[in-house]
């Protein structure tokens, strides 16, 4: 072979080679790194500078607008009762009192716009809050015909159908819908519907847009042979608090959840908010602390996806349980809402079907529509929790941290999933071998770095079920592996998880001098018996390695795509080489010195001694 087709073959296999690695990464590239995403640059962070406790939306009003108009604030107090605080403000003059509250330490009221300044320099006064607007999580997709056979609300994907075969169908339960309200269907007779109250100016608790009769129904509805929910035999609380258009304001949903919450819920539901990324806003602090007082929250992520720091509020409540959507396939939508939130959580706890999702229609009573949305995920949860409660005395702490727990992980970035897919079968055999659940989240972690230093923090949300012993009662964390050395946490000492919640941050530093190609190791809860009782797996690419890949792809798809194309580049280069070093050797170094040939022996002579024949 001559030199320039060897030098052909030789480029020609550089170039399959490369593009087999090419082939490779896109062909196992289903989603991207699970990277920890920068925290956003989020509304909330505006009001850090000379008016800290003002909300972003009042402060951009005071830029932009007559600072002499009327407008409705929630203001919280700090340290002083509602009541307390409302007399004490009223005492600033021109303020007007609009509600007081009981489930947050605050009122609503309404003032002229410039007087938010003097409110928030009080000392007791905690934040001012505009009044903002909430809406829906969902969108209608189709109406179906009434001659359908059966729908049910996706119950075989979240594993109910198991519960309902073992006879828990949430007899017992009451769950609050805080939604447009719930008529009724004839999968919804006016039995179901035990409390109705609205809190909606001008328009009673009857359902003029069809969203809450279409969340209502996935919790609770049931008619034979043509459809049935996730918990059949629960009771439903008709608490509106979004209009006919499918909007609300923030006071309407802090006094949905005071009034669930006075009327001895069991569950709120709840598939509405807004994009404000600030836990601490008042409708957070009310589902927190409806959370304290004993119900289970549930609360829609939002359909502001694909972006990451998207949560809506009251889903970004850190006691309440945050609801992302899946499809029928298992795959996360792109409208999906995503964390982190601004305390650096994952935001999203489970995930639930909420992809053209089969009802009850409001305006014709033996009619079913499809919709998608977060909106539609929150009641399959909301659906689950009431199952659960009905099977067995439960705290919250104890049925978010069994079905987080249980969650069937998905493999999707956990920013986006959570833990998981809710699994109601899975969480019932948790409960029933009594076993005492814990959930940490997030699961796992994959960095990669390339040629800068990496620094990141998360919030780990660790939830703790009921226990009666000290299985919970001295927890510490341990870091092992080869990321221990790269990892800081927040708290460091034992703490104690029994039926509570924990958040501890861990920040993770890469320099961009670290030298190791991989990094690897895990996070572990640790009782005070030395049972590992939940675990977090963290792994990554150093900043040293693989940037020209990266550079090239300009896209990476997972740590093991990056890994695989590593290890074919690796080879490819290897081959290169070989052939490169062959090429030059031949072409470039003097030829062979001959040996001389092996001595033949001829024998003796006779009259000449031996010798050599050269």
């Amino acid at each position: 072979m001559n030199k320039p087709n060897r030098q052909s073959i030789a480029f020609l296999l550089i170039v399959l080679v490369t593009l087999l690695s090419f082939t490779s990464l896109q062909t196992l590239s289903g989603q991207p790194p699970l990277m920890v995403p920068a925290t956003p640059s989020t509304s909330s962070q505006h009001a850090s500078g000379s008016l800290p406790k003002i909300d972003y939306r009042l402060q951009s009003m005071m830029e932009k607008e007559d600072l002499n108009q009327e407008v409705e604030m929630i203001v919280t107090f700090q340290g002083i009762s509602s009541t307390k605080g409302a007399e004490l403000l009223k005492s600033l003059g021109n303020i007007t009192v609009l509600e007081t509250y009981t489930v947050i330490s605050g009122a609503l009221l309404k003032a002229p716009l410039g007087m938010a300044v003097n409110i928030a320099s009080q000392n007791y006064v905690k934040s001012v809050t505009h009044n903002y607007e909430v809406k829906i999580h969902s969108t209608l997709d189709t109406t179906l015909q009434a001659t359908a056979t059966t729908y049910s609300a996706n119950i075989d994907q979240i594993g109910a159908t198991r519960l309902h075969q073992l006879g828990i169908n949430g007899t017992g339960i009451k769950v609050a819908v805080l939604d447009t309200g719930i008529n009724t269907h004839e999968a919804l007779p006016p039995a179901k519907i035990i409390y109705a109250r609205s809190f909606v100016p001008g328009e009673g608790t009857s359902d003029l847009n069809g969203h809450g009769t279409h969340v209502a129904g996935i919790i609770a509805g049931y008619s034979e042979g043509r459809y049935i929910g996730v918990a059949p035999g629960a009771q439903l609380l008709n608490i509106k608090v979004l209009n006919e258009a499918g909007e609300g304001k923030l006071s309407y949903l802090v006094s949905g959840i005071q009034e669930a919450v006075n009327q001895k819920a069991h569950v709120i539901s709840i598939s509405a908010g807004a994009l404000i990324n600030n836990p601490n806003d008042p409708v957070c602090q009310a589902a927190n602390s409806a959370v304290l007082a004993g119900v289970v929250v549930v609360a829609a992520a939002g359909n502001e996806g694909p972006d990451g720091g998207t949560i809506n509020a009251p889903g970004e409540a850190a006691l309440a349980i945050c609801v992302g959507a899946v499809t029928s396939s298992n795959l996360i939508p792109d409208f999906s809402s995503r964390g982190p939130t601004v305390d650096k959580r994952v935001g999203v706890d489970l995930v639930a079907p909420g992809v053209n999702i089969i009802s009850l229609s409001y305006n014709n009573s033996s009619g079913y529509v499809s919709m998608s949305g977060t909106s539609q995920a929150t009641p399959h949860i909301s659906g689950v929790v009431a199952l659960l409660l009905s099977y067995k005395n439960l705290t919250v702490s104890t049925v978010k941290a069994a079905l987080m727990a249980t969650a069937v992980d998905l493999g999707e970035d956990p920013y986006a999933q959570g833990c998981g897919l809710v699994n109601a079968s899975a969480a019932y055999d948790l409960l029933e071998s009594g076993k005492t659940p814990v959930a940490v989240s997030p699961l796992r972690i994959e960095l990669i770095s390339f040629g800068s230093q990496l620094s990141i923090t998360v919030n780990f949300t660790i939830v703790g079920g009921l226990t009666t012993d000290n299985y919970l009662s001295n927890v510490r964390i341990e870091v092992r592996g080869g990321i221990s050395g790269l990892i800081t946490l927040s708290s460091t000492g034992t703490f104690d998880l029994n039926n509570t919640h924990k958040f501890v941050a861990a920040t993770i530093y890469v320099p961009s001098y670290y030298m190791a190609s991989f990094f690897s190791g895990s996070i572990d809860l640790v009782n005070g018996d030395g049972e590992v009782i939940a675990s977090v797996t963290i792994q990554g690419i150093g900043p040293t390695s693989f940037l020209l890949m990266y550079l090239l792809s300009q896209e990476v798809a997972s740590f093991y795509a990056t890994a695989l194309l590593i290890i074919v580049v690796g080879v490819a280069a290897g081959i290169a080489f070989i052939l490169g070093y062959a090429i030059y050797r031949r072409k470039h170094w003097p030829p062979e010195e001959e040996f001389p040939p092996e001595p033949i022996d001829l024998g003796p002579l006779e009259g000449e001694p031996y010798r050599w024949p050269y």
